[in-house]
């Protein structure tokens, strides 16, 4: 076997990644490669990368290892060298850029590339020098200069870098001159006005003085003032520069009449839930003028005029707020009185008229202003503008009157009610039943007309008896034609009385007769019978009570019952009525019962678990329905195994589909039977495999699991053999020491199954 290797680039500097690719022939496949970079560096793997910290020669040495552990080297000598530095390059700045005779002039210089420290020499064009990064100089004379800026490196061999600029020198500056502005335009007396001057020409820095026309001056830039009263005022800047120069310039600024607000409103009496107007008048300012007002009761607006309503009375400080174009601002207020809101009532009498009688209606206010008038509607066309007023309804009903007050500000206010006019009272009545019998208790129902409710009702019965109410009841104990009377009275100012009168025939009850019949006609034990009576004669209503032949009784017209034993039964009813003298009838049956036949027998089970492993116990759970318990259970589980009771397990020893066979025999000798087919899946079985197959320590291993069999889904479980464990079907893991290493793996499927298998692991010596 040999070994050789390539490498790029061929002549590598400090700092730059060199590429090596190895290769072998011969030998058993696979190879391991294991590189010495000869900086003490190593690496692994046919194709690796390395970078140099240093110059120098270094001997670089490839071994490779094939499977059966021969080994081959190769070594090659790299020769690393130091990069050339970068080229050297100068630049300066000069400050001011349109310097001046006498003046001072900075140059600040830069360098790059080349290596460092640097050192600077300046030639500044008119026979002067410097050196330095930073230096300065000032020109005698006016003209154009040309400066040389040189630079030169401490490498070896040295680098030179020039920079040259044109510097022009001017003699005298420009003249002096100065202007300024000032906001707002449109100034107003005692509001702040801004003023800023502008100065150009001449030799910075400049100095300013201002004189406002009021006698009021400043110097600084920009300046405030602010003008006490209106008028037109001179305003004069005057700038200095640093040569001691002056200029001025001057303005008129007229300044208007500071800002004024009053306002009115009307009603000049308001009260609340009126519409009040407020109008805002201004003085002086600039215009267009803005509004904000704010009625005291957290209302507010933004017009002029504007208007508001209050909702309760009391005193209230209206404000007004002005803004004009140049934001000055102004406010007046007031304290507004509002008297309540106007409001009515009025009350009716009588309150329970009846058809044409008089009702005199009086009206009453609160709050307002001033004189009050009044307007009626009747609710039935008629109308009156008096108070009190007076009318009477020509029909009877109900009429929605309606008063309106208006008071002398025209602020209006109603009150309304619903005037119950009553019709003439009459009176009827009806009872049941309509052909009572002695001892039989009567009905009897009142109704009535017109009047006014409530009402009172009083009964004479024609046999000395009396009662009272709208429905009451009477018994009459003897036969007879009898006249009852009913007197209603109802409870209008003008009480009104009705009567009516009827005559009631009582005759004697006939005799009493009862039977029954039930349902079905051929019961069995256990079932519901229903037992229906019927009675006529006598006096109703009646009483029934049952004997039903086997000890137990019941009461109803209808009633169940069911027998616990066959048989025959005699039952018994027995019916009274309510008259007087009582009168008892009895009515009897047989009932002949006999036993069901037993429910068909019917079986089935259930097993888990649902998807069985070969090797697993399976638990089968067996249920009967019908026939007659107890029952037996006999299990038949299609691969020869048997067994006998309702819980039982099993255990398939291979895979395949199993019919599985429940057979239920009950204490009649009925038999049912059940069956299902079983799929139980092979035996869960584990498998590892691993890459690479060649581990190095420190170096990941990736770990593959497979399982087959069992009932998805699967868990795993893997321990290294170096004291370390993972879960999952892919893992990695690193060994930190070389040497044998046995690796298991436990699977678990979904029914807990496991299966466990393992394989050892050589993990190589890294080779320098």
């Amino acid at each position: 076997m040999t070994a050789s290797f390539t490498f790029t680039p061929a002549n590598p500097q400090v700092g730059q990644t060199v590429s090596f690719t190895g290769s072998a022939s011969s030998g058993t496949q696979p190879y391991t490669y294991s590189w010495a970079f000869g900086d003490s560096g190593t690496g692994s793997g046919s194709s690796v990368t390395h970078t140099y910290q240093a110059a120098g020669s270094y001997n670089v040495v490839l071994t490779i290892t094939d499977a059966s552990g021969q080994k081959a080297s190769s070594t090659q000598t790299v020769n690393v060298s130091n990069p050339p530095p970068p080229t050297l390059t100068a630049s300066f700045t000069y400050n001011p850029s349109s310097p001046l005779v006498g003046q001072q002039v900075t140059f600040s210089a830069s360098a790059s590339g080349g290596t460092a420290p640097y050192s600077f020499s300046w030639n500044f064009g008119d026979g002067m020098t410097g050196t330095g990064s930073s230096t300065t100089h000032t020109y005698s004379s006016p003209g154009t200069f040309n400066v040389a800026l040189t630079v030169k490196d401490s490498g070896s061999p040295q680098q030179t870098a020039n920079s040259q600029k044109t510097v022009t020198v001017t003699s005298q500056p420009l003249p002096l001159t100065v202007s300024f502005a000032f906001n707002p335009p449109s100034p107003e007396a005692g509001q702040q006005v801004t003023f800023t001057a502008s100065a150009s020409g001449g030799t910075s820095p400049y100095t300013f003085s201002w004189n406002f026309g009021d006698a009021g001056t400043a110097t600084v830039n920009p300046a405030t003032h602010t003008y006490s009263s209106s008028g037109s005022f001179v305003v004069t800047v005057t700038a200095k520069d640093a040569t001691g120069a002056s200029a001025s310039s001057s303005q008129t600024v007229t300044v208007a009449a500071a800002l004024g607000v009053s306002f009115t409103i009307s009603p000049a009496s308001p009260e609340a839930n009126l519409v009040e107007s407020f109008t805002a008048t201004t003085t002086g300012g600039v215009g267009p003028d803005s509004f904000r007002w704010d009625f005291g009761d957290g209302g507010a607006s933004t017009a002029n005029p504007a208007s508001h309503t209050y909702t309760t009375s009391g005193s209230f400080t209206v404000v007004v707020t002005v803004t004009d174009s140049n934001g000055a601002k102004a406010t007046s207020s007031q304290t507004i009185n509002l008297a309540s809101a106007l409001t009515v009532s009025f009350t009716a009498k009588p309150s329970s008229p009846t058809v044409n009688q008089a009702v005199t209606f009086t009206a009453t206010t609160s709050g307002g202003v001033g004189s009050v008038r009044y307007s009626w509607s009747f609710g039935d066309g008629s109308a009156s503008t008096t108070n009190p007023a007076s009318h009477a309804y020509s029909t009877s009903g109900s009429f929605k009157v309606t008063v309106t007050a208006t008071d002398a500000n025209g602020a209006k206010a109603m009150s309304s009610q619903t005037i119950t006019v009553a019709a003439i009272l009459g009176a009827r009545f009806t009872y049941s039943p309509s052909s009572p019998q002695v001892g039989q208790q009567v009905t009897l129902t009142g109704s009535v007309s017109g009047g006014t409710a409530p009402y009172t009702f009083s009964w004479a019965f024609g046999d000395g008896s009396t009662g009272s109410g709208q429905s009451t009841t009477h018994t009459y104990s003897s036969p007879g034609t009898f006249t009852v009377t009913l007197t209603v009275k109802d409870s209008s100012s003008s009480q009104q009385t009705a009567t009516s009168q009827q005559s009631a025939t009582v005759t004697s009850p006939p005799p009493l007769t009862a039977r029954f019949s039930f349902t079905p006609s051929t019961p069995q034990t256990g079932q519901q019978i229903t037992f229906t009576a019927s009675a006529s004669g006598g006096t109703t209503p009646y009483s029934y009570s049952w004997m039903f032949g086997d000890g137990s009784t019941g009461t109803g017209s209808t009633v169940t019952h069911a027998y616990d034993s066959a048989g025959t039964f005699t039952v018994v009813l027995t019916v009274k009525d309510s008259g007087s003298p009582q009168q008892t009838v009895t009515s009897q049956q047989s009932v002949t019962v006999t036993s069901p036949p037993p429910p068909p027998l019917s079986a089935s089970f259930t097993f888990k678990p649902s998807s069985p492993d070969a090797g697993q116990a399976v638990s089968f759970t067996g249920s009967a329905s019908g026939g007659v318990s107890p029952y037996s259970y006999s299990w038949s589980f299609g691969d020869g195994g048997t067994a006998s009771g309702s819980l039982v397990s099993h255990t398939f020893q291979s895979a395949g589909t199993y019919t599985v066979i429940l057979t239920i025999k009950d204490s009649a000798g009925q038999i049912a039977k059940s069956s299902q087919t079983i799929t139980v899946n092979a035996r869960p079985s584990a498998s590892i495999s691993y890459s690479p197959s060649n581990p190095l320590p420190l170096l990941p291993v990736t770990f593959t699991g497979s399982a087959t069999g069992g009932t998805q889904p699967y868990s795993y479980s893997w321990d290294f053999g170096d004291g370390t464990t993972a879960s999952g079907q892919t893992v990695s893991h690193s060994y930190l020491l070389p040497g044998s290493y046995v690796v298991t793996l436990t699977i678990t499927d979904a029914n807990g199954q496991t299966s466990t298998t393992s394989r050892t692991i050589i993990v190589l010596t890294n080779l320098l």
